[in-house]
C-alpha cells in the first residue's frame, strides 16, 4: 500500500505531548493543527502509534479526497475509494455496526444528514445489505466514519482506533470524576519525571491513574494484550505487522525510581489497589492509606508531587491548599492539575498547559 495520510486526533491542549511521541516514532513530516496532527505512514505506522502513544485519543486514515457539488458526483466519488483494502464483505454478517460524523462548511452538500443518509445507502450495496448505524462508537464492532466537507472538497477519513485510546483495555474501576489517561500521561511527560531520577508520588491518587500510567510508561507497556483495535478488522490487515510494529517500538527512557500513591479515602485505595493489578503494576506501585498532612512528617527531598486534587463534585471542604503549600519547601517539586477558578487560591509558579477535563478548563501548573 502506498503511504496513508494520517489524521491523529488529540485532546486540545496535549498536541505538543502527542508530537513529542509520534517524534520518537521517527515521524519528522508533522503538522499540528488544533485537537490533531497530521503526518505519513504506512500501516505499520498506523499500528505504532495506537499501540504506543498515550497522549492520543484516536487515529484516522484519509480514505480519499475528492470534489463533489451534489449527490451523484458524492456517490462517483465515494465509488472511487479504495474500500475493498479495509473493509470485508462479511462485515454485516459478522456484527459491524457504523458511526458516521460529517461535517459540512460553505459547501453545495450543506445538509449532514442527507450526505450520510446517502453514505450509508452507499456502503449498504457496496457490502450486500442494510448496515446498522450507531449514534456513537458503542463497542469494538462500531467503525467509526468521519466525512469532512468544506467548499465541495470532501474528505472521508476511517478511524483504526475503535474505543477511544485512553480506555487502556485493562477493565479498569474508577472512583469519581476520574481523570483521562491520556490527560495523566501528558502530566507525566510535562513535569520531566521519566528522566528526573526523582521518586513519584500522588498523594490524592484516587483511582490510581496517575501512578498507574507513570508504570506503565516506566515498562514500556503497550495495549494489544488488553484491547482490540478497528484496523485489527481490516481487509489489508495481517497479524504479523503487530510484531512488526513492536519490534520497532522504542525503549523506555525512564529512569526507574519509586512510585508511590496515597488516598485518604480506604475505598479509592482498595480500587486503586485492583486497577494496578489489572493493569499488570502491582509490583510497581506502592500504595497506602493516608492524609496528606500525613506525608509532613515524610523525607520527600528525592520526590516529584503529580496530583491531581479533589475538585468539582470531588471537593470536600478544599482543605488540600493549605497542607500542599507546606509540602511545596519539602519535596524536589509538586505538579497539579486544578480548574482555573482555583488559580488564584494556589498561584503556582508556572502553568504547563490548559485543558479540558469534561465542560471544566483545567490548568497543569508548577506550584
Amino acid at each position: 500500500m502506498k503511504p496513508i495520510d494520517l489524521i491523529v486526533i488529540v485532546q486540545p491542549g496535549l498536541e505538543r505531548y502527542a508530537r513529542l511521541e509520534l517524534m520518537s516514532l521517527g515521524i519528522s513530516d508533522i503538522r499540528q493543527i488544533k485537537g490533531a496532527l497530521l503526518c505519513k505512514g504506512h500501516l505499520t505506522t498506523l499500528i505504532r502509534i495506537n499501540l504506543f502513544c498515550r497522549t492520543v485519543s484516536r487515529v484516522l486514515c484519509n480514505l480519499g479526497t475528492f470534489r463533489a457539488g451534489n449527490f451523484r458526483h458524492l456517490t462517483d466519488g465515494l465509488a472511487s475509494l479504495p474500500w475493498d483494502d479495509y473493509l470485508p464483505p462479511n462485515l454485516i454478517d459478522r456484527g459491524f455496526s457504523f458511526c458516521l460524523r460529517v461535517h459540512s462548511y460553505q459547501s453545495d452538500l450543506y445538509h449532514e444528514k442527507a450526505v450520510a443518509q446517502r453514505i450509508i445507502h452507499f456502503l449498504s450495496d457496496r457490502l450486500g445489505g442494510v448496515i446498522p448505524v450507531q449514534s456513537s462508537i458503542q463497542d469494538e464492532n462500531t467503525i467509526l466514519l468521519v466525512i469532512h466537507i468544506k467548499q465541495d472538497l470532501v474528505q472521508v477519513r476511517l478511524d483504526s482506533s475503535g474505543i477511544h485510546l485512553h480506555k487502556r483495555g485493562y477493565s479498569k474501576f474508577t472512583e469519581t470524576a476520574p481523570l483521562r489517561e491520556t490527560i495523566a500521561t501528558a502530566m507525566i511527560m510535562a513535569s520531566g519525571w521519566q528522566v528526573s531520577g526523582l521518586d513519584l508520588l500522588d498523594p490524592m491518587c484516587g483511582s490510581g491513574t496517575i501512578p498507574i500510567e507513570a508504570a506503565l510508561m516506566a515498562k514500556g507497556h503497550t495495549w494489544e494484550r488488553h484491547r482490540r483495535f478497528t484496523f485489527m478488522d481490516w481487509a489489508c490487515f495481517d497479524p504479523g505487522l503487530i510484531g512488526k510494529a513492536l519490534a520497532s517500538l522504542p525503549e523506555s527512557c525512564c529512569v526507574q525510581r519509586n512510585i508511590r500513591a496515597a488516598d485518604s479515602d480506604a475505598k479509592a485505595i482498595a480500587t486503586a489497589q485492583d486497577n494496578c493489578q489489572k493493569g499488570g503494576v502491582e509490583g510497581s506501585v506502592s500504595l497506602s492509606h493516608q492524609s496528606l498532612d500525613q506525608w509532613l512528617d515524610e523525607d520527600l527531598r528525592q520526590t516529584m508531587i503529580i496530583t491531581n486534587p479533589p475538585w468539582g463534585i470531588r471537593l470536600v471542604g478544599g482543605e488540600w491548599q493549605t497542607a500542599m503549600t507546606k509540602l511545596t519547601n519539602r519535596v524536589a517539586s509538586i505538579y497539579l492539575l486544578i480548574p482555573d477558578h482555583e488559580i488564584p487560591r494556589v498561584k503556582p509558579r508556572k502553568t504547563i498547559f490548559q485543558t479540558r477535563c469534561g465542560e471544566i478548563n483545567t490548568t497543569f501548573c508548577l506550584l
